[in-house]
Formats: structure tokens, sequence, C-alpha cells
């Protein structure tokens, strides 16, 4: 493991793959948000419905 920089050792390297994780988690966060939003989307209106249906048999 690697404890500093070089002399002559660029920081560009390392500083491209933090950018490229962080653009990564962003990524992978907003998909796990939209997958999250959508499957609230479906899963609502599914159980209101058997709700309803189930109190309309209580009568």
């Amino acid at each position: 493991m690697r404890r500093g920089f070089a002399k002559d050792e660029s920081v560009t390297r390392p500083v491209l793959e933090m950018a490229g994780a962080a653009f990564g988690s962003a990524v992978t966060s907003a998909l796990s948000g939209y997958l999250l939003a959508q499957l609230g989307e479906h899963a609502v209106p599914r159980l209101r419905r058997r709700v309803m249906e189930h109190a309309l048999r209580l009568r």
C-alpha cells in the first residue's frame, strides 16, 4: 500500500478515480431512488384497491 506520492508522480489518476467513484455512486443513488419511486407508484394503488375490496366485502 502506498503512503504518499513520489516527487514525480502525478495526482491526476487518483483524482480521476475518485471522481469516477463519486459519479458511479451518484448514478447508483439516482437509479435506486427511481426504482423505489416506481415501486411505490404501483404498490400504493394496488394496496388501496385491496383494502377497499376487503372493506366492501365486510358490509
